[in-house]
């Protein structure tokens, strides 16, 4: 006989008949309770493990085994220990008596029973064992649930799958350290008390309130979706905000809490997440002036280093430590007086002046703060390779306020004038190691060097031969030559004279965690590195040539091998919807996604969202470039974006970059929860694949994706 309505006690009945057994059920009354019964020790064991009673009523005398056994095993159980256990006797013996009280039992009664003893000692046994468990889930201050109790009832509401929507609101009491500043903390404990008074009355039986810690509550509303849950919440924050505290100097004073909603299962998969999304929504409730509700929404989704980044202006060229702002590096002047001021005598400096220029402007294609990016990792490129070749202390700063110009010195008690040429080489190892690595990025770069023979009672004369080494230094060209090589080659394709397949190869990006071709896109052929390079290619060709013949011969060219989504990037001149309507008819039965690089966009996320009703069939959006502008989130959640894909910038030596990865986890987070396919561009080396990998980024591109294909790795 098992009985299992939702809020009754469960009372598990052992005795040796039916009979025996059905006359407690009577006294308990059945309506009262759902009970369980079991005739022997082995049977009461098994039920007790598919569901724990609240109250266990049992006979001395049972077949094979003894009563006090069963005890014994219940009292030696972690869930069960704590359970009531109250024995029925046949025996008048006062040793049974004992026995039974010294093995654990809460009473044991006499036959024949009366109803009324029995039914008063079950009452008062699992009063007394509530009252325990609400006092140890509950807490001290506030008697609210505590964060574990929620936790648990949370998970009970998803087990019961009565509720198919589950709702929560995240409370937290606004300036309330100014409470405690200025009232004290026993007034900011009354104001604890006060609100979770007013949560409880507005709980009633149907929602569950708790303390979060500090002055931070959760209160879980099951079967009422997110946007009734917000009237709730209003209500409870008028009748709170109408109470009047007193102060000590009889000042009155009101308190008010903001709040963020989540819903389950339509914002979340789990109580972490729904947690996560209410934390957010509350965040936004909180820097929208305090007071106020929120309903969770995808553009809440924040990071704080994401936030930072998106905040950070650059309107000025020197910090307050004079350091340029995108290196970081003190300017030539402070590190020359770095170096005459060292406490030992220097007769020569080893002088290496290195100038990195854009090949095609990074600022204006792909946007200022990607230019930064690279800065920042030219930086640790230098240092790294200085380190590699120099054991000599190193000083390290900009030469120019016009140009990227870095100025490394050499101090050194050694007199570097004995062999000059040695300094040299060792100079051209320096720059060797640098352009190895940026190779496959759009700069050029060039070095000069020299020894510097020093006089302290002539410091200028220091900076006078920094600026001969500087006039002396030439970039290689190589970048350029070869870029106007293939500017020419595509002349040829847009007149017919020669194949888009001669031209570019298609490229993939690969799912990282099983190496599964995704997405398509079209890359300059015969380039091992810097396949990423194909908008700047189209948006170079000139007036004369246009993009929509070179769309036209590589799609003619490839159409065949094309079975995947294709990822191609607007060339930033033609009209958007013009462009897309190209798309779709030189890709035609083709899934196209249009790249848009985010440094085009310029801002105007609500004409985007209007320009891409008017695509074709078959031709979706995408963000490519994304290096995270202040805009970003504005066009993702007001336009729908198929995929996004990183700038390489924001992602080259990822690793290094701490903060870099927490900027692209925030974006990672919000486009998680609007459906955007998320992508990287060019991962050079395993320590920035495993970064990806950690993010859960699934596709990406470069040649260490390569590297799988070159090992035999089986790339379906």
């Amino acid at each position: 006989m098992k009985q299992t309505n939702k809020g009754k006690h469960t009372v598990l009945v052992v005795a040796g008949t039916c009979e025996d057994s059905g006359a407690i059920i009577n006294a308990l009354s059945a309506d009262e309770y759902d009970f369980i019964t079991a005739q022997n020790v082995p049977e009461a064991l098994s039920n007790i493990t598919y569901k724990l009673p609240n109250i266990i009523i049992s006979e001395v005398d049972l077949p094979e085994i003894h009563g006090f056994e069963l005890l014994e095993k219940i009292r030696r159980g972690v869930k069960t220990r704590l359970i009531p256990f109250i024995f029925i006797s046949n025996s008048q013996d006062v040793c049974d008596r004992v026995h039974a009280y010294q093995t654990g039992a809460d009473a044991i009664l006499m036959k024949p029973v009366a109803s009324e003893e029995i039914r008063a000692l079950t009452q008062a046994k699992l009063k007394h064992i509530d009252d325990f468990y609400r006092l140890s889930g509950t807490d001290e201050l506030t008697r609210l649930f505590t964060r574990r109790e929620f936790l648990k009832k949370f998970n009970e509401e998803l087990k019961s799958k009565k509720n198919r929507v589950i709702s929560l609101a995240l409370m937290d009491l606004d300036h309330f350290k100014k409470v405690n500043d200025t009232h004290g903390h026993q007034m900011g404990d009354n104001v604890l008390m006060t609100f979770a008074d007013v949560l409880m009355s507005s709980a009633g039986e149907r929602f569950f309130p708790a303390r979060f810690g500090g002055e931070e509550f959760v209160m879980l509303f099951p079967g009422l979706a997110a946007a009734a849950v917000k009237g709730h919440v209003d209500e409870i924050r008028n009748a709170f905000t109408a109470i009047s505290f007193q102060g000590d100097k009889k000042q009155i004073f009101h308190v008010s809490f903001s709040a963020g909603i989540a819903e389950y299962p339509a914002m979340a998969s789990n109580l972490s997440h729904l947690l996560s999304r209410a934390d957010h929504a509350l965040y936004a409730a909180k820097n929208d002036g305090r007071g106020k509700t929120k309903v969770y929404s995808p553009v809440m989704a924040r990071n704080d280093r994401l936030w930072e980044h998106l905040k950070q202006k650059r309107e000025v060229f020197i910090d307050r430590e004079n350091r340029d702002l995108v290196s970081g590096l003190y300017y030539l002047p402070n590190v020359v007086e770095s170096v005459v001021n060292l406490d030992y005598e220097i007769q020569s400096i080893g002088a290496m002046v290195i100038r990195l220029q854009e090949l095609k402007s990074i600022s204006s294609m792909r946007g200022e703060k990607n230019l930064q990016f690279d800065i920042g990792n030219f930086v640790r490129l230098i240092a790294s390779a200085c380190e590699n070749h120099f054991p000599s202390d190193t000083f390290f700063g900009i030469g120019s306020f016009y140009m990227y110009e870095f100025v490394v010195l050499f101090p050194s008690i050694v007199d570097f004038s004995i062999n000059v040429n040695k300094f040299k080489e060792l100079c051209n190892e320096i720059f060797i190691e640098i352009e190895g690595s940026v190779l496959c990025q759009n700069y050029e770069l060039g070095f000069a060097s020299n020894v510097i023979y020093y006089d302290r009672k002539r410091p200028w004369g220091l900076v006078e031969d920094i600026c001969a080494i500087s006039a002396r230094v030439e970039l290689t060209g190589t970048g350029e030559k070869r870029r106007s090589g293939v500017i020419k080659k595509i002349g040829k394709v847009a007149k017919g004279e020669m194949s888009g397949a001669e031209v570019f190869s298609i490229e993939h990006f690969f799912n990282v965690f099983n190496l599964h071709r995704e997405f398509h896109f079209f890359a300059e052929k015969g380039r091992k590195f810097c396949d990423t390079n194909f908008d700047i290619l189209l948006s170079g060709l000139g007036k004369k040539v246009f993009a929509g013949e070179i769309l036209r011969s590589l799609a003619k060219s490839y159409k065949k091998k094309l079975a995947l989504p294709i990822l191609i990037p607007w060339d930033g001149r033609t009209d958007l919807i013009r462009y897309a309507r190209m798309l779709g008819e030189f890709f035609q039965g083709k899934d196209t996604v249009l790249m848009i690089n985010e440094a085009l966009i310029d801002g105007l996320p609500g004409a985007l969202e209007s320009v891409v009703r008017e695509f074709p069939e078959g031709v979706s959006l995408g963000l490519d470039n994304c290096y995270v502008g202040n805009d970003i989130l504005n066009i993702l959640s007001a336009v729908e974006i198929r995929a996004l894909c990183f700038s390489e910038n924001i992602t080259r030596n990822i690793h290094i970059f701490k903060e870099r990865i927490k900027i692209i986890n925030g974006i990672k987070i919000f486009a998680d929860q609007v459906g955007i396919q998320v992508l990287v561009r060019n991962i050079v080396s395993e320590e920035e694949y495993n970064v990806v990998k950690d993010l859960k980024i699934f596709y990406a591109t470069g040649p260490y994706m390569h590297m799988f294909l070159k090992k035999g790795v089986n790339i379906c």
